[in-house]
């Protein structure tokens, strides 16, 4: 209904008549949720050098929980990297047990970069997912993409991430690999 107040008037009067109901279901927030707020510019695990290939890289997220429970041994926050030449792989996981509903925490994984990878850039994001038992389920969206470069074998000393512009995410990634943990 649509309604008029005029002082002048004598007050309110309506316009309209009453619209049709409208029905909707309020169902409980899920027990697992969360997503990865942010993420952190890489750089090669242990010295804060530029990546290098056949080296470890530190991924990082900051996981949110913003399910009902805290996570169990099943709930791991999983990172997926594309670059060029077609280069697309879930790279691995780390275990957010214990996170408790409402709390932000960084996380971090240490990739190694295949030895044969091609120089270029590379993106990397990360959303958590659950262990069912047989397959993992997806429990939250996927974060921006964060951007780095693969320049040389040689070592330098990483140049802070300007990049702060979201990158999509790639179309049609599939769930993790079968295995558990």
């Amino acid at each position: 209904i649509v309604w008029n107040y005029s002082a002048s008037g004598g007050g309110w009067r309506s316009l309209s008549a009453w619209s049709p109901s409208q029905t909707w279901t309020i169902t409980a927030a899920p027990a697992y949720y969360g997503n990865v707020t942010q993420t952190w510019p890489v750089y090669r695990a242990g010295t804060g050098n530029a990546p290098q290939r056949g080296l470890p890289a530190r991924l990082w997220g900051l996981g949110y929980n913003s399910g009902t429970a805290a996570h169990d041994a099943d709930v791991h926050l999983w990172y997926y990297v594309t670059g060029p030449g077609g280069y697309a792989a879930y790279v691995g996981s780390v275990a957010t047990t214990g996170q408790v509903s409402g709390s932000s925490v960084w996380r971090n994984f240490d990739w190694t970069i295949p030895a044969g990878g091609a120089l270029g850039t590379y993106t990397y994001y990360g959303s958590f997912w659950r262990w069912n038992g047989s397959s993992w389920i997806g429990i939250g969206p996927w974060s921006d993409g964060r951007t780095f470069g693969l320049e040389s074998d040689q070592q330098t000393t990483a140049v802070p991430d300007k990049n702060l512009v979201p990158v999509p995410l790639p179309t049609n990634i599939p769930a993790p690999p079968p295995l558990k943990k």
